[in-house]
């Protein structure tokens, strides 16, 4: 979850297994960005496609060598392969929080409103 290129280890606890279509557009969207990056892309994105009904289902191969393409279609493809599946800012916060995030950070909201997302460590 810590990419090796900011210091990340090999080891369990900072890995994630996730589909590759998942990987493929995570970096689309967040490329290998520490934790404040993160933060304000996913701010950026969530206005853009956060407050619309999507619909989960991504064809892997629209993904496929996406990452060089930078298109809108394929970043809106990209946050639709990652969090189309969830119906809240909490439930979206929750699966960066697990999956994509430095388990060294927590990505907070007291609100639904996304401009009130905080970054806090874990320890």
């Amino acid at each position: 979850r810590k990419p090796r290129s900011l210091g990340g280890e090999n080891s369990d606890s900072n890995i994630s297994k996730v589909a590759r279509y998942k990987h493929e557009a995570w970096h689309l969207l967040f490329d290998n960005l520490p934790v404040l990056g993160i933060l304000d892309r996913f701010q950026y994105f969530y206005a853009i496609f956060g407050s619309e009904h999507v619909k989960p289902i991504i064809r892997k191969r629209y993904l496929r060598g996406s990452i060089r393409g930078g298109k809108s279609p394929k970043k809106r493809a990209a946050w639709n392969a990652l969090f189309g599946e969830f119906s809240s800012i909490a439930d979206i916060l929750d699966e960066i929080n697990h999956v994509w995030l430095d388990p060294e950070y927590l990505l907070v909201t007291g609100t639904e409103r996304v401009k009130h997302i905080a970054v806090t460590t874990r320890k």
